[in-house]
C-alpha cells in the first residue's frame, strides 16, 4: 500500500514537472523515416544479469543500416558490472534523484546529440525513463 502511494505521488510529480518544463509543440519536429534517419537513442530495462542480447542485437542491426546508436539502459542493480562502452551504457537508480529525475551528468550525456529516432523499449512505464525521454532531443520519439 504504503508503494502504491509513493509511486502515485512520484508519477504526479512527473505529470507537473512534464507540464511546467516542457513545451511539445509539433515546431520543428518531423518524422523522419527508417531510409533517411541518421541516428537512433535507444531506451530500455535491462536484464538482471546486463547480458541484454536483445538490445545488442537491435544495435548491430541499425548499424548495420547505416545508423549512429546509442542504448542507455536501466538496471534495477546497486553496483553495475557491465563496462561503459561509447554506444552502450547502463545506469543504475543512483543516477536519479528519488523522483526518478536524472542526474545533470546522465542529462548532459542525453542532450549531447540529437537524434532522428528517439526509441523506448520498456514493457512497462519506468519514471526515470520517461524522464530520460522527456530531456532527448530528437526530430521523432
Amino acid at each position: 500500500m504504503k508503494m502504491n502511494m509513493l509511486q502515485n505521488i512520484k508519477n504526479k510529480i512527473f505529470l507537473r514537472y512534464c507540464k511546467a518544463s516542457c513545451n511539445h509543440t509539433a515546431e520543428g519536429k518531423s518524422f523522419v523515416n527508417f531510409q533517411k534517419a541518421r541516428s537512433v537513442l535507444i531506451f530500455f530495462e535491462s536484464d538482471p544479469d546486463e547480458i541484454n542480447t536483445e538490445i545488442k542485437n537491435i544495435i548491430k542491426d541499425l548499424k548495420d543500416s547505416g545508423k549512429n546508436v546509442m542504448a542507455i539502459g536501466l538496471v534495477d542493480k546497486k553496483i553495475i558490472e557491465s563496462p561503459e562502452l561509447y554506444d552502450f551504457q547502463l545506469f543504475n537508480l543512483k543516477n536519479f534523484d528519488w523522483k526518478g529525475k536524472p542526474n545533470a551528468g546522465l542529462i548532459s550525456l542525453i542532450q549531447k546529440s540529437e537524434y532522428d529516432w528517439v526509441i523506448d523499449l520498456s514493457v512497462r512505464p519506468i519514471l526515470p525513463i520517461q524522464y530520460m525521454l522527456m530531456f532527448s532531443k530528437s526530430r521523432f520519439r
